[in-house]
């Protein structure tokens, strides 16, 4: 009964990848050169993909369309409708700082650190946010940008006319990598969350896009797995949108304005700005 469970399965996926131009993803299988293992995990990623939307995707990159010329120097304008510190009014700042810090005791502003990628580049073997630049403090830069959000959400609370009992605190999102996110999550437990209230610490990791030739076909890692790699910073708006629909009703959720971007790469971004 299994083995027909199993033969009938692997129909339907070699179907589905006939119908997208990938049936060369099964060649190994076909040819005997993977394990019943192999087989089962290649089986499940193939499942997990939308195909049609795939070759969609891949029809509209540039790669299949004619490159057009670059502009000449003087097609390009500056933009005009633009706001600087130095060009606003200092009544007008002190405004939108104090628009900026209601938001966020009001609940409505999250921070965002995208810390998807590892330290390779700078020599070291781990999540990029646990890196010690070297600073006479020893701190990391998870540390820094947690601290950063702490000291922001403390100014928010102090100058907010709210009651301390409808204040919210700022909610710390982390983006992690399949591969990073257990010693993300593990490097801020051992840390005590850099002082961060634990529940409102949420992390999540990136997700993953299989890969392409110039073709347009799916590659495979090895005999028996298909090429993936992270579908980068874009796929986090994707995530916070079902991460929210799945724990909230449409009707009732919550009321976020916006969530504030902190690269791990940029040990300088500022927290939230008001």
């Amino acid at each position: 009964m299994a083995q027909n469970h199993d033969a009938e399965r692997l129909a339907r996926v070699r179907a589905a990848l006939q119908a997208a131009g990938q049936e060369h993803v099964l060649h190994f299988v076909d040819a005997g050169h993977t394990t019943p293992q192999e087989t089962t995990t290649l089986l499940n990623q193939v499942e997990a993909l939308d195909l049609p939307a795939l070759n969609s995707i891949f029809a509209g990159l540039r790669i299949n369309k004619k490159v057009e010329p670059a502009a000449a120097a003087d097609e390009y304008a500056p933009l005009s409708d633009l706001a600087s510190a130095d060009s606003t009014p200092p009544a007008l700042l002190q405004e939108w700082e104090q628009a900026g810090l209601t938001a966020i005791a009001q609940g409505k502003i999250a921070a965002l650190v995208l810390s998807g990628g590892q330290g390779t580049r700078l020599g070291f073997d781990g999540p990029k946010g646990m890196y010690i630049m070297g600073l006479p403090s020893g701190k990391s830069i998870f540390q820094l940008l947690a601290e950063r959000v702490l000291r922001v959400s403390a100014l928010a609370a102090s100058s907010s006319s709210s009651s301390s009992s409808t204040k919210k605190h700022l909610p710390f999102y982390v983006m992690t990598s399949p591969s990073n996110h257990e010693a993300t999550q593990r490097f801020f437990e051992e840390n005590a969350y850099f002082g961060l209230t634990p529940t409102d610490v949420f992390f999540f990791p990136q997700g993953t896009m299989p890969c392409f030739d110039l073709e347009g076909k799916l590659l495979l890692e090895s005999t028996g797995s298909l090429a993936q790699a992270p579908d980068g910073n874009g796929g986090t708006s994707v995530w916070v949108l079902m991460e929210l629909l799945h724990f909230f009703p449409v009707s009732n959720l919550p009321s976020l304005l916006s969530f504030f971007p902190l690269q791990a790469s940029t040990p300088l971004s500022p927290a939230p700005a008001p």
